[in-house]
């Protein structure tokens, strides 16, 4: 009689619990729609509330979102995923707030990052990133949101590439950097997330890339620059970041490569520029605006290359130009830095090469072409900025022939 009353028993539940269990599967799924018909999202309602498990898709049908909901609360594990249908997140829901280890995957569905929240959903804890090779990218600690403690940043290819530490999110303290190959390529203290005091970089094969001292996160007093044959490249001052004062310039060689006076970042003044060889090949003026007034330039051998007026850094009035044999070479007007007029062209014994009209930078017709001798050639057939154009070396030989549209250049 007992048994039998049990059976009873558990049959009445059987009933019950198939009764109940219909009862909650039969209530149809609410589902919404984008505007082209496809479903953006399904799932239930209890008392205007979202319960149970819930799914949200991309406008093309793939999943995007799945989890569950109690009482309107995003509960429990939750899944996003990428419009390509890879996994891209998941985690833990409490009360609608991220709580504790998520993780997060790049497309290839190699894993980005782990970090951890808390119940105010903040970051929490160790945090982990990786590059797309698997190989660890960043590493450290939050608290409450904020970076604390040591992090490291590492390469692709593993080396260590940063490390230093944080203090209420803050750079703070000695702070290192290194290149790809395991060479350091900058050191220096932070205070307060800026940097200061002395700063040293370096070059790949470790020779000193440059050197000078921060306040206040800003460059100050000397620098120096340096090639990777540990020869110096640049030397000058800084003052609040913007440099000034004298700085001068070398070739890898050794050999001053520009010399001149720096106000507020800008070059003020006359500068000279050199070639490696140790001789001037350029000396001119600068203002605020630019380059201003009577500028030269020199052959390597020493001889004047051109001369003639810079306006705002634009070539402006007549311009000569000489071989390195110290003969003219051409001579001709430039308006705001685009060749117009006539312009004359020589040969290296001073014979006359061509006439050339410009308008505002365009080549327009060739008045004349002869060679050394002063026998007439084939000049092209160049007409009103349109046509051919013949190139001659001094004995009349032609070298080169171009096409001209609307005075420009067919490359």
């Amino acid at each position: 009689m007992q048994y039998l009353y049990n059976k009873k028993q558990s049959l009445l539940f059987l009933l019950m619990l198939v009764v109940t269990t219909y009862v909650f599967y039969a209530q149809e799924p609410h589902k919404e729609y984008y505007d082209d018909g496809t479903v953006s999202r399904t799932g239930y309602y209890k008392d205007d509330k979202r319960v149970g498990e819930w799914k949200f898709y991309h406008e093309n049908g793939k999943l995007a979102l799945a989890g569950k909901f109690e009482n309107g609360n995003t509960v429990g594990v939750w899944k996003s995923y990428t419009e390509s249908g890879k996994l891209y997140g998941e985690g833990h829901f409490k009360n609608a707030n991220e709580i504790g280890e998520w993780k997060y995957y790049y497309e290839t569905g190699q894993l980005e990052k782990v970090v951890l929240y808390n119940a105010n959903e903040q970051l929490d804890g160790v945090y982990k990133k990786y590059h797309e090779n698997g190989k660890l990218s960043t590493v450290g600690t939050f608290e409450n949101n904020v970076q604390v403690g040591e992090w490291k940043v590492y390469h692709e290819n593993g080396q260590l590439a940063e490390i230093g530490v944080f203090e209420a999110g803050e750079y703070e303290g000695l702070w290192k950097a290194y290149h790809e190959n395991g060479q350091l390529s900058g050191i220096g203290h932070y205070e307060d997330d800026k940097a200061t005091g002395e700063w040293k970089h370096y070059h790949e094969n470790g020779q000193l890339s440059e050197i000078g001292y921060t306040e206040n996160g800003k460059k100050i007093g000397e620098w120096k620059f340096y090639y990777d044959n540990g020869k110096l490249s640049e030397i000058g001052t800084f003052d609040a970041e913007a440099s000034q004062g004298v700085w001068k310039s070398y070739h890898e060689n050794g050999q001053l490569s520009e010399i001149g006076y720096i106000e507020n970042g800008k070059k003020i003044g006359e500068w000279k520029f050199y070639y490696d060889n140790g001789q001037l090949s350029e000396i001119g003026t600068f203002d605020a605006e630019g380059s201003q007034g009577v500028w030269k330039s020199y052959h390597e051998n020493g001889q004047l290359s051109a001369v003639g007026i810079r306006e705002n850094y634009k070539k402006d009035g007549e311009w000569k130009h000489y071989h390195d044999n110290g003969q003219l070479q051409e001579f001709g007007n430039f308006d705001n830095g685009k060749a117009t007029g006539e312009w004359k062209i020589y040969h290296r014994n001073n014979a006359l090469y061509q006439i050339r009209l410009w308008d505002d930078g365009k080549f327009m017709d060739i008045i004349s072409c002869y060679d050394g001798n002063g026998n007439p050639l084939d000049k092209g057939t160049l007409v009103h900025g349109n046509g051919t154009v013949n190139y001659y070396d001094e004995n009349g030989k032609l070298t080169e022939t171009k096409t001209f549209v609307d005075g420009l250049e067919q490359k």
